[in-house]
């Protein structure tokens, strides 16, 4: 970057995040999409209702709310993170997210190139929420089954009320089951 006279790198945003204009503009979508995520975390069993004192690991929360195109429609997609960096225990975990290299990815498309082939991408709806346990990650790895706990975003307590209208997160917080997005 100082090569080219450039004092200060230039993060570019991504394009698909929606704005806050348009997500207002687009409540109705917003807020029928927020309600599926936390659906599919109701009915794939990510977390339970667990008292708010007795939690020691509590993390916060966010959407990511993006335009995604599905058969070539432009779709509102909302996806429920957890603020990871807050976890108590993060850094005495050992982490890996293997990912290809650049390389890696220009060997492939050579290949591809090579033998004329054509490349498929597909996506698994909710694909990382169908994962193990964290019991079952326990069992099979020996250690201690991970105690962390997290609340929904401010403004997203009714949609998670919906399912257990006797959740009241000034007592309670949601125990997480499985590893879910952001940690």
């Amino acid at each position: 970057l100082h090569e080219r006279g450039q004092t200060e790198a230039v993060i570019e945003r991504s394009a698909d995040a929606l704005t806050p204009a348009e997500i207002t503009k687009h409540w109705k979508l917003v807020e029928e999409t927020i309600r599926k995520e936390v659906k599919s975390f109701v009915d794939l069993r990510t977390f339970e209702k667990t008292d708010k004192h007795s939690a020691l690991n509590v993390m916060t929360s966010k959407w990511v709310l993006r335009w995604k195109f599905v058969d070539n429609v432009k779709i509102v997609k909302a996806r429920l993170t957890v603020r990871g960096f807050q976890d108590l225990a993060a850094a005495s975990l050992d982490t890996y997210a293997g990912t290809a290299s650049r390389w890696s990815q220009r060997i492939v498309n050579s290949v591809v190139a090579n033998h004329q082939w054509t490349i498929k991408t597909l996506d698994v709806g909710t694909a990382f929420l169908q994962g193990v346990t964290f019991a079952e990650l326990a069992e099979m790895t020996g250690e201690p089954i991970r105690e962390v706990s997290f609340v929904p975003p401010k403004g997203s307590e009714k949609y998670f009320q919906e399912f257990d209208p006797q959740l009241n997160f000034t007592k309670h917080v949601l125990r997480m089951l499985k590893p879910v997005y952001g940690l």
